[in-house]
């Protein structure tokens, strides 16, 4: 019998090297770093077909087992994400996207049957449906080329005839995980938590209608438009038209945002996610906030209402619900928690990158307060209410986040009159900003919308004001901004 140490040629060292490794018992998940040299020495190696795509497919089975270890453990980690554990899953995302690139050689290999291109395609965008998830689950950007990579693979597949083909054992078709990449993409994914991305990439495959991709524009307000050519998943007709000379792929998702907006009418009506087939739900986000914020964003796509201007000063901030309600009741007595750098501007929001201070509590969709800190001649300026838009971290040294300006003032409050104590934070009415007072509470802790509110209200004297919920604006796994106005009924 021959062993590995018996292979003089560099193709039966590499053979031996990678099944021995892949052969032997292992207590924990594999690293990726290793996992990356076998795949480097296998590119490498001149091996035959057969063993080099047996091996091939055992790398690949093993770095899709390494992207679900990952995602199960990366939702409990706060960002930046500390040192070892980035670079685990920024080598794993390589990892992914070397394995994509691999396939997707394979598939336009002339040699190859149609069956084992369709097959390779299909594994290809497999590997890069787990290094988008990889990098979204920690809040990374994807490395320069992803997009365009991940176009190739469907435009290859289009041009073989085999993008509506079943997957290996009658999984779901080249075209249904092309479409699932690009919708996950067009949600934004900095502007979710971890465990509302994984909850989204369960129901795109499981729940949802997939719209089809045509060469022609649907509804406007509802339709998306793709380049092949560019490095992008997609963009909204609504905010700008494709360049007239390229090869535009549609996708129109009046249907996918109906079928949404039926869940959140059933849910509202006290269905229950289990009841409509949705995927499993978290208590660490409420369900039909996410699928309101889904409809909103595939089916109502909207225009950013003003420019950003670059900027570079320093602003303190302060996160969550309870240290703002403190900061409103006991003013500059209160520490501010981390220290932020502006880097641009608009009337309705701000994009900060961390300086120092504690940042462990930022979390996408929490309200915080910001205040610009200025030279002593310019004066002081006050606190403003925002909420954290979406979260962007490219290593363990940075941090960036995006805010939208709810309100110039704030005020601390409790609803009374609950089964239980209810804290919230009073906005007072500011036009053209904030036309009517809002009121920020946990979310989950109306339910129902009541009718009418009472609110114990810390300004200066503790005083009680009756008032009215209006509307739901906003829906985060944090908090539920509601437009409030005085209630005068008797």
């Amino acid at each position: 019998m021959t062993t590995p140490l018996e292979y003089h040629d560099p193709a039966g060292q590499a053979a031996a090297e990678i099944l021995a490794w892949l052969s032997s018992p292992r207590p924990t998940a594999a690293e990726p770093g290793e996992l990356l040299r076998l795949l480097q020495l296998l590119d490498s190696a001149p091996l035959p077909p057969e063993p080099r795509q047996r091996f091939l497919d055992l790398i690949y089975s093993q770095a899709l087992r390494l992207g679900e270890s990952l995602a199960a453990s990366l939702p409990q980690q706060a960002l930046p994400l500390p040192r070892p554990l980035r670079q685990r899953t920024r080598q794993t995302a390589g990892l992914l996207a070397l394995l994509a690139r691999t396939y997707a050689r394979r598939a336009d290999a002339p040699e190859e049957s149609a069956e084992s291109r369709a097959r390779s395609l299909w594994q290809a965008l497999q590997a890069s449906l787990w290094q988008l998830r990889t990098d979204q689950r920690s809040a990374a950007p994807s490395e320069p080329g992803t997009w365009l990579q991940i176009h190739a693979i469907y435009r290859l597949a289009r041009q073989q005839g085999t993008h509506r083909q079943p997957g290996p054992r009658g999984t779901v078709s080249i075209e249904a995980l092309y479409l699932q990449l690009v919708l996950a993409a067009i949600a934004q994914p900095t502007s979710f938590t971890p465990d509302e991305i994984a909850f989204i990439g369960h129901y795109l495959a499981q729940c949802l209608p997939l719209p089809s991709l045509d060469t022609a524009p649907g509804n406007p307000p509802t339709t998306f438009w793709i380049d092949p050519d560019k490095d992008l998943p997609a963009q909204a007709l609504v905010r700008r038209n494709p360049p007239p000379e390229a090869a535009i792929l549609y996708l129109d998702c009046q249907a996918l945002a109906a079928n949404i907006g039926d869940h959140c009418r059933q849910l509202q009506q006290g269905a229950s996610g289990e009841q409509l087939g949705l995927p499993p739900g978290s208590t660490a986000f409420s369900l039909a906030a996410t699928l309101r914020r889904l409809h909103q964003l595939w089916g109502e796509p909207a225009r950013r209402r003003f420019p950003r201007r670059r900027q570079s000063y320093r602003a303190s901030l302060l996160s969550g619900l309870e240290p703002l309600r403190r900061l409103a009741r006991d003013g500059e007595r209160v520490a501010a928690g981390s220290e932020w750098m502006v880097i641009n501007e608009s009337p309705d929001g701000y994009a900060l990158m961390h300086v120092s201070g504690d940042s462990s509590a930022v979390r996408v969709g929490d309200v915080v307060a910001i205040q610009a800190q200025r030279e002593p001649e310019q004066g002081a300026t006050g606190w403003q209410a925002c909420l954290i838009r979406w979260v962007v971290s490219d290593n363990p040294e940075h941090l960036e986040i995006g805010l939208q300006v709810l309100a110039p003032q704030m005020l601390a409050a409790e609803i009374a009159g609950l089964a239980q104590r209810t804290p919230a934070l009073l906005l007072p009415e500011k036009p053209p900003l904030r036309p009517q007072a809002g009121l920020i509470v946990p979310t989950g802790s109306l339910p129902g919308q009541p009718e009418r509110l009472l609110l114990l209200v810390e300004q200066g004297n503790l005083c009680v004001r009756e008032v009215r919920p209006i509307r739901l604006d906003e829906q985060t796994a944090s908090v539920e901004i509601f437009s409030v106005e005085p209630d005068h009924s008797p």
